[in-house]
This record gives structure tokens, sequence and C-alpha cells, in this order.
């Protein structure tokens, strides 16, 4: 599996968290701060996902569903169940994806700068760190009634060589949605529900 494939991989769980529309230095840090506090994890989440990817190499959309659990203070899982099983688990500084009946493979995140970047902006988001997005992010807000758009764009070369943009959207204190743009082009839009 090649480095840009984990790093793409890497990605496309990142989805169970929260934000996205204005410059930091436009919009209201109150604002931001309030937003990113609200989005803080208070404990274990489980979220049911329908990730829809929009490859440049393929002519139709690609569309799987999973389950995303999050555990504080730094572990994911990112589980596709349809319409091939594959899973991956972040724990600390390794990750770890896996495949019915293939040998599970592992990446050090010390040494993959670009993944690095993508799972500290999960973790920071759950966490509720909005100095450290900040530092990490260019941050725009927009909001309409209980409607918000939280886009963070990164501000390390070495992520943005993989991710240009990821925005999040929700409703009240409830992220809905998760967009990812690579950039290579190829697009990545992930839809949440509350799992009973």
């Amino acid at each position: 599996m090649s480095r840009v494939v984990r790093l793409a991989l890497l990605a496309t769980w990142l989805c169970a968290l929260p934000l996205a529309a204005a410059h930091a230095g436009e919009a209201d840090d109150a604002k931001l701060a309030e937003r990113i506090a609200k989005l803080r994890a208070p404990g274990a989440l489980e979220r049911e996902f329908v990730e829809t990817k929009q490859l440049a190499l393929l002519a139709a959309p690609l569309e799987s569903r999973g389950v995303m659990t999050f555990a504080p203070p730094n572990r994911l899982r990112w589980e596709i169940r349809e319409p091939e099983p594959s899973l991956l688990e972040v724990a600390g500084d390794v990750v770890e994806f896996s495949k019915p009946g293939t040998k599970p493979r592992r990446i050090d995140l010390t040494r993959e700068p670009g993944a690095r970047g993508l799972v500290d902006a999960v973790r920071l988001l759950l966490s509720g760190e909005f100095a450290a997005l900040r530092r990490d992010y260019e941050l725009a807000l927009s909001e309409d009634g209980a409607h918000w758009r939280l886009s963070l764009t990164p501000r390390a070369a070495a992520l943005r060589r993989v991710v240009a943009r990821m925005e999040f959207a929700g409703v009240a204190d409830t992220p809905r949605e998760l967009l990812l743009e690579f950039a290579n082009g190829d697009r990545s839009r992930v839809r949440f529900e509350v799992v009973p």
C-alpha cells in the first residue's frame, strides 16, 4: 500500500467530527471558540455514517456505510460494513488498517506528518481545543439559525499536500456532515447519524 493511499484512507475515516466558512481573522473568535467548545465529545461517541467518494479515476461515485466511534482522549475507530468490510483504528500514534482475510497494516503517525495532521484535527475537535485548532488551521464559521458550517484549511504544507480543506456542518450541537477536499481534486462527503 503506497504512502498516498494510506494517507487517503486516513482522511476518509476522519469523519465523525464537527466544523466550516470565513477566515478566522474575519470571524468572531468568541463565536468560533463557542462553536468548537460545543463540539467537544462528553465521552464515548458513536455515529453511523454514509460516505460518498468522488475520485478522479472513477466515472461514478463510490458509496460505503459503517460506524465511527471515538473514545477519549485518543482512540478512533472507522468501521466500513458495506459494501466491503474494513476497519481503521487509531490508538495514540499508531494507525492500524485491516480487512477480513488479510494481515493488518500499521502506520506510525510520527513518521507521517500529513496523516498525523488529520488525526490531530479530529482529536482537537472532539476535545474542544480552540487555541490549538486556530494555530494549525485557518478557521471559518458561518451560521444560519441552528445550522452551522465550520471550515478548516491546513496551515502546514505537509498536510496541505494531502488535504486542501475540511468542512463540517451540523444543526445545533450535533455534527451531521463532513466534507474532505483532497489536494489531488478527489472529494469525500460523510453524513452522520446517531446510533439508536
